[in-house]
């Protein structure tokens, strides 16, 4: 039998529920991914944003948000002009909507024009096309809330600066990152399990102030450890520091006169002895305090 070790989640109660997040969690340009785990609660479907950013200027006003659901439909805002926004929605199915983990990923390239929903891993759920509105600058950041409050529990959300591939979604999406990871930007396991606070495990600093929401735990599903790659022996063993020996040289005045060997020509015994010296750490160019061993 497979024991599932309970994963750390954050729950929220579609009343007043939210995390606050600081602005650098979200990079301006073209690109975006943003990806997490969601079960709906009990009082789903209801009307919710789990991830908003609202413009400097006014903060009701979307940069970012993430709708599950509006209107029954999973909604994807992102990118502006000031006034319009680009958007991605789909009618969403209630397993998607309540009582179940569904894997979420959300990703724009302004670039291309190209704006993507993928559910369960890589599978391409919903896109659109021509949404050249680049992200700006944003004044605040929720998670949980936004024109409406989340209800439901959330684990492992991410954010990075570029639009994800399906296989890079896939391949990550069951397993826990470490923070280092080339275009990530933050990432809240959300593994803490107490306290009031979410901790982004890039480095980066951004992390979250938890109103209300509070921690519980899950055996539905699991998450692996972090993939940690493993440099080679032989690299390893090249990094290694070891003590600087100088090569022996005959200075009679520093060591005794009859082991003060010339290391071109001199017997060969004595030449044996200096190596054996050397590989317990004994250094001819020193004053002799040191006794070597003797085999």
């Amino acid at each position: 039998m497979i024991v599932t070790q309970p994963q750390s989640i954050l729950t929220f109660d579609g009343e007043n529920d939210y995390v606050e997040l600081p602005i650098t969690s979200i990079p301006e340009g073209n690109e975006i991914t943003i990806s997490f785990w969601a079960k709906g609660g009990n009082r789903q479907p209801r009307n919710n944003s789990v991830f908003y950013a609202g413009a400097p200027s006014q903060l009701d006003r979307r940069i970012i948000n993430i709708h599950l659901p509006w209107e029954g439909s999973i909604c994807w805002d992102c990118g502006s002009n000031g006034s319009v926004n680009n958007r991605i929605s789909k009618k969403g199915e209630a397993a998607d909507i309540k009582g179940n983990w569904v894997h979420w990923a959300f990703t724009l390239n302004a670039g291309t024009g190209r704006m993507k929903m993928y559910r369960n891993g890589g599978e391409l759920w919903e896109e659109g096309n021509n949404k050249t509105h680049p992200i700006p600058k944003v004044g605040n950041v929720k998670l949980g809330s936004g024109y409406a409050f989340y209800n439901g529990s959330l684990c492992d959300v991410r954010v990075w600066r570029r639009a994800l591939e399906p296989n890079e979604i896939h391949d990550t999406m069951l397993t826990r990152l470490t923070g280092q990871e080339k275009d990530l930007v933050s990432y809240w396991p959300l593994d803490e399990g107490t306290g009031d606070r979410i901790i982004d495990k890039t480095g980066h600093g951004n992390d979250g102030k938890i109103h209300g929401a509070v921690w519980d735990t899950t055996t539905e599903f699991e998450l692996a450890a972090p993939k940690v790659v493993i440099a080679p022996t032989i690299g390893i063993i090249s990094t290694m520091k070891f003590p600087r020996l100088s090569p022996p040289v005959k200075r009679p005045h520093f060591v005794e006169p009859a082991l003060a060997v010339d290391v071109e020509h001199g017997r060969i015994e004595d030449l044996v002895g200096i190596r054996m010296d050397l590989l317990h750490g004994a250094n001819y160019n020193d004053p002799a305090a040191f006794v070597p061993f003797r085999y």
